[in-house]
């Protein structure tokens, strides 16, 4: 019986780890430093170019910040998900040190998560980033 308990509490330990934290307040991206992008392989999708540092750190900046629940991102009708997008992430660091990883999800939506695994979305003009493959 000793042995199964553990067995037992695996489950919602793992599901504990998953469990989605929001990201207290916008970063202030006004102190952006250092910039670093891939591009994932998305298939047949390529994009016209790279992004710059300089038009993610503006798309990050007039974006509307929410961290409240995983569904104001992914379930969001306005912003579906286009499988011809092509897919950027990487990390942005700040000027003290504190390093964002962020992926494009969506043509408007920027998710950011820091070191603790907090995450919180960008809603940005969707004109900004052209991440269209044609």
């Amino acid at each position: 019986m000793k042995n199964i308990l553990p067995l037992l509490l695996l489950p919602s330990l793992l599901m504990g780890m998953l469990a989605f934290t929001p990201m207290p307040e916008k970063p202030d991206f006004t102190q952006a430093a250092d910039f670093v992008q891939e591009r994932y392989d998305n298939g047949h999708t390529f994009p016209k170019e790279s992004l710059t540092k300089e038009t993610m750190v503006e798309a990050l900046l007039s974006g509307k910040f929410d961290s409240s629940n995983p569904k104001v991102a992914y379930g969001n009708k306005e912003y579906p998900y286009d499988r011809n997008m092509a897919r950027f992430n990487g990390v942005i660091t700040l000027k003290d040190g504190t390093l964002y990883n962020w992926k494009v999800i969506r043509k408007g939506i920027i998710e950011i998560e820091d070191s603790q695994y907090r995450t919180g979305y960008i809603f940005y003009p969707k004109e900004l980033l052209d991440l269209s493959s044609y």
